[in-house]
């Protein structure tokens, strides 16, 4: 990566763009692979091996292509359990990453539990609730 800041934040920006939009044909495209697939078993295996290749070349590319800067390459340093568990709570934006991906975590399990629970008790559709949270019957 950069030593810039400015490029580093496109760098990342970019990334979260082709993360956003791979995950959403992650979610689209498979159900059209398995419907046009003869065999619904052969349309998954189909499906796993479209995308782990899709999500397999960048990997390969980057490890072709990428070389780490000569001013960055030494020895590895001893593996220090206190220094890589415990400082990085020392770092107050850290800290503040943390706790903005915890609560948005414990956010979405509560609505998604309340949601579950309203469609089984309130609104009566128990066998409609699987459907609701994610699950598959």
């Amino acid at each position: 990566m950069t030593l810039d800041y400015d490029e580093r934040t496109a760098l990342g920006s970019i990334s979260i763009f082709f993360s956003a939009v791979s995950a959403v044909i992650a979610a689209l495209l498979p159900l059209e692979i398995v419907e046009r697939a003869q065999d619904v078993r052969q349309g998954w295996i189909v499906v796993g091996l479209v995308f782990g290749t899709i999500f397999a070349l960048p990997f390969v590319g980057t490890v072709a292509v990428i070389r780490e800067r000569p001013e960055f390459q030494r020895p590895p340093e001893p593996l220090n359990l206190r220094k890589t568990v415990v400082e990085p709570f020392r770092i107050r934006a850290s800290v503040n990453v943390l706790m903005m991906y915890l609560f948005v975590f414990v956010a979405t399990d509560v609505v998604s539990s309340i949601i579950v629970f309203f469609v089984k008790n309130y609104l009566n559709r128990t066998d409609e609730a699987n459907l609701v949270s994610g699950e598959h019957a």
